[in-house]
C-alpha cells in the first residue's frame, strides 16, 4: 500500500498527549484519547492491507499473523523483559504478584481482562502498573482475531454487502459502550465489545478509500476537512478531563477528527504538511515503542519513590522514553520485520518461546506470592501486612458485594445472643469489623455488620459508577429494624464524598485508587460540585438525626485521620532502600482539621442528645503520640494497612473506646 506520511504524523499526534497526560501535565486534561486515536489508524491500515490483498487473491492469515507478530512481539518483549528485571529489585511481593500475573496475561493478549478485574476497590492504582497500557494491544490483538474471519466470511457470502456488515457491527458496539459506560465503566473502558466500533470505524474508512483511490480531488475540501479533523482531535486533547465519560458519545469527537484526518490530509494541505513535517513523521515511527516504554519507566518512578515523582522528574522520563525508543525501533522493531534477516519459522518460534517464558514466571509469580525471598525478612512482614488486611476486610460475606443484597449471615462476635448492635458505613467500618467482633465476643454480645465499600451512611447519596448505595441502604434499614436492632455504630470515610480528586497531605503523600463522583437524590451529577458537597453534608446530617427520631441509639464515629502516604508500603520501601534513615510518616494535625472542618461543624451541629456518642478519632490519634500530627504507628505497630484504613492494631484504639461508651449508653 501507499506510504502516507501524515499517517505517521497522526501516530505521533496520538502518542506524545497519552505520555503527557501520565505524566500529570493538567493542561493536556484529554492526553487519554491518544489510544482512541491509535485504534482508529489501526483499523484503517491493517484493512487496507488485508481488503488489497483479497482483490489480488494473495490474502493469508498466516502472512497476517506473521505480520502481527513482527510488528508487535519483539519490542514487547524487550520492555516486558526490562521491567521484569527492574521488577525483581524494586517491587514489595504484593505488587510483585500482581505484576508477574500480568506479564502471564500480556503473553496471552488477556491483559486488557486482567486489568479490568483488578480494577476493583483495593486494588492497585493504575499509575503503579507497569504494563497497565498493554490493554489496548490486548484489545487490538483480540479484534484480529475474529476480524480477518469475519472478513473471509462477508468477502465469499455477502461482498456487495460488506460495508453494511461492518456498519452494523460498528453500531451495536457504539450502543453497548454507551450502555455499559454507565452501567459497569471498567468493562466499557477496557473490554473489546465497547471498542470494537472504533476499530471499524477505521476500517469503514478504509473501504471508503479504497474505492476511492485518489481521495478527494477538491482542495478546498481537503484543506477543510483535514484542519477541522485536527481541531476536533485538538479539542478532545485539551477539552477532555477524567470526568468524561469514555468510551461514549464524547469519543466521537477525536474519532470523527481522525478520520478526516486520514481520509482529507494529503500532500500540499496545512495539516497534511504538518503532520507530515520530519519531526511529525520521526516521532510517528518511533511511536509503537515510545508507547512501550514510558508506562513502565513512570510506574518504576512511582514504585521506587516514597512520595509522589514530580513533574519534572516525569518529563525527564519522557525524553528517556523517546530514546529508549529510538533505540528499540532501530535495533529491534526495524530488524525484526526484515524477512531476509528473520524467517517466519523464527518469528514464530520466538513467539512462542517468548510467551512461554513469561507465563513461567507469572506462574512462578503467583504461587510464591510475589518472589517474597528477595526482600529482608523485616521488609516482607510490613509489606504481607496489606495482603493480611485487605483479606480481614473482605472477609466473612458480610460487607456487601455491589450487585449483591443478601444480609444473611453478618452476625458477629456471639451468634448465640440475638444481635442489638448494627455497624453500618464504608470499608472504614469493615477494617474495624474484626476488632468490634473479638470485643462482642468478649461482652458475650454480637452485632450485624452491613458494610459496604464506597458507600457511607447517608441516605439519599448517589454515585457514578453506581455503586446502589441508595438500594443498599433501604435493604439494611429494613432489616435492621425485623431484627429489632436498637444501637447504630456508624462508621464512614465522610471527608471523601464531600471532596473531589484524590487526597494530597501536602508533604509528597498523595493518595491513588479509584475515583468517584457522588451527589444526593435530587442534585445531578452536572451541577457544581459546591451544590452537590453542601447536599451530601446535610444528607449526613439528616441520616443520623432520622435514626434517632426512631428512637434508636447512635454511636457515630468522626473522620478517621487519612495519611496520604501508604504507610506500610513507605515504611516497607525505606527499610528496603534505605534503612540507615527512619522517617516518621504521619499527617499533620492541621491537613486532618482543614480536610475534617465541614464533617466535624456538620456532626457538631445536631447537638446533644441522650441517645448520641460522638468517638473522636483524632483525640486517640493525634497529638497523643506525635505533636501536631496523627500517628501512623505506636509502638513499632502499624496504624493502617494503606493510606487510610486502619489495621487490627489501629482498629483496636478505636473499638476500645467504643466498647466503653456502650457501656454508658445502656
Amino acid at each position: 500500500m501507499e506510504y502516507r506520511r501524515e499517517i505517521d504524523g497522526l501516530r505521533a499526534l496520538a502518542v506524545v498527549p497519552v505520555i503527557l497526560f501520565h505524566a500529570g501535565i493538567q493542561l493536556i486534561s484529554g492526553g487519554f484519547i491518544g489510544v482512541d486515536i491509535f485504534f482508529v489508524i489501526s483499523g484503517y491500515l491493517i484493512t487496507t492491507i488485508i481488503l488489497t490483498e483479497k482483490e489480488a487473491g494473495t490474502f493469508s492469515i498466516i502472512k497476517f499473523y506473521e505480520r502481527r507478530a513482527r510488528r508487535i512481539l519483539p519490542a514487547l518483549f524487550v520492555v516486558m523483559f526490562a521491567s521484569l528485571v527492574l521488577a525483581w529489585f524494586w517491587l514489595l511481593p504484593g505488587d510483585m504478584e500482581s505484576f508477574t500475573k500480568s506479564l502471564k496475561s500480556v503473553s496471552t493478549f488477556t491483559s486488557n481482562i486482567t486489568f479490568y478485574k483488578e480494577s476493583g476497590y483495593f486494588d492497585t492504582e493504575s499509575e503503579l502498573k507497569p504494563l497497565l497500557h498493554t490493554w489496548s494491544l490486548a484489545v487490538e490483538e483480540q479484534y484480529y482475531l475474529f476480524f480477518p474471519v469475519l472478513i473471509a466470511f462477508v468477502w465469499r457470502y455477502m461482498k456487495k454487502s460488506a460495508v453494511l456488515v461492518l456498519l452494523a457491527v460498528a453500531v451495536c458496539s457504539f450502543i453497548y459502550a454507551q450502555v455499559m459506560v454507565f452501567k459497569n465503566p471498567a468493562a466499557a473502558f477496557y473490554l473489546l465489545p465497547s471498542r470494537i466500533w472504533e476499530l471499524m470505524i477505521g476500517a469503514l474508512t478504509a473501504s471508503y478509500l479504497l474505492k476511492r483511490a485518489t481521495g478527494c480531488k477538491s482542495n478546498v475540501f481537503n484543506q477543510v476537512g483535514s484542519m477541522l479533523g485536527l481541531v476536533l482531535i485538538l479539542y478532545s486533547i485539551f477539552a477532555f478531563n477524567s470526568d468524561t465519560l469514555f468510551p461514549s458519545y464524547f469519543t466521537l469527537i477525536p474519532i470523527i477528527g481522525s478520520v478526516l484526518i486520514i481520509v482529507f490530509a494529503r500532500a500540499g494541505t496545512l495539516a497534511g504538511n504538518l503532520l507530515g513535517s520530519r519531526l511529525f513523521v520521526g516521532v510517528g515511527l518511533i511511536s509503537y515503542s515510545l508507547y512501550l516504554w514510558h508506562q513502565p519507566l513512570f510506574a518504576f518512578a512511582r514504585q521506587r519513590s516514597l512520595e509522589q515523582p514530580g513533574t519534572g522528574l516525569l518529563l525527564a522520563l519522557s525524553v528517556l522514553a523517546v530514546i529508549f525508543a529510538y533505540i528499540s525501533w532501530k535495533y529491534v522493531e526495524k530488524p525484526f520485520r526484515n524477512k531476509q534477516a528473520f524467517t517466519r519459522k523464527q518469528i514464530f518460534s520466538g513467539a512462542v518461546i517468548g510467551s512461554a517464558f513469561f507465563i513461567v514466571v507469572g506462574i512462578l509469580g503467583h504461587s510464591t506470592k510475589g518472589f517474597p525471598g528477595r526482600l529482608p525478612q523485616d521488609v516482607n512482614k510490613l509489606a504481607q501486612l496489606i495482603q493480611i488486611h485487605k483479606k480481614y476486610i473482605s472477609s466473612g460475606g458480610c460487607n456487601i458485594s455491589d450487585d449483591g443484597f443478601d444480609l444473611k449471615g453478618c452476625v458477629k462476635g456471639d451468634s448465640s445472643i440475638k444481635p442489638k448492635y448494627l455497624l453500618v458505613g464504608d470499608s472504614h467500618a469493615s477494617a474495624l469489623a474484626y476488632e468490634f467482633e473479638r470485643a462482642f465476643k468478649r461482652n458475650g454480645q454480637s452485632f450485624v455488620q452491613y458494610t459496604k465499600h464506597g458507600c457511607p451512611l447517608a441516605f439519599e447519596i448517589q454515585q457514578y459508577p453506581n455503586r446502589n448505595c441508595d438500594k443498599y441502604q433501604r435493604a439494611y434499614l429494613q432489616d435492621a429494624d425485623a431484627r429489632g436492632i436498637e444501637t447504630y455504630i456508624i462508621v464512614s470515610r465522610w471527608p471523601y464524598y464531600v471532596t473531589e480528586g484524590e487526597f494530597n497531605n501536602g508533604e509528597g503523600g498523595i493518595e491513588g485508587g479509584v475515583k468517584y463522583k457522588h451527589t444526593i437524590k435530587g442534585i445531578g451529577f452536572d451541577e457544581s460540585f459546591e451544590k452537590r458537597r453542601k447536599g451530601i453534608l446535610e444528607t449526613y446530617k439528616q441520616s443520623v438525626q432520622q435514626l434517632l427520631t426512631k428512637g434508636k441509639k447512635v454511636v457515630l464515629i468522626y473522620p478517621i485521620p487519612e495519611q496520604g502516604w501508604d504507610i506500610p508500603k513507605v515504611f516497607a520501601k525505606e527499610l528496603w532502600f534505605n534503612p540507615e534513615h527512619v522517617s516518621d510518616f504521619a499527617v499533620s494535625y492541621q491537613t486532618y482539621m482543614t480536610r475534617a472542618a465541614d464533617i466535624i461543624e456538620a456532626f457538631d451541629s445536631i447537638g446533644d442528645q441522650k441517645n448520641l456518642v460522638r468517638i473522636r478519632p483524632d483525640a486517640i490519634f493525634c497529638n497523643s503520640y506525635v505533636k501536631n500530627r496523627c500517628a501512623s504507628k505506636i509502638d513499632g505497630d502499624l496504624l493502617y494497612f494503606d493510606d487510610d484504613h486502619l489495621t487490627n492494631a489501629g482498629s483496636t484504639f478505636v473499638v476500645n473506646e467504643v466498647m466503653k461508651q456502650l457501656n454508658a449508653l445502656q
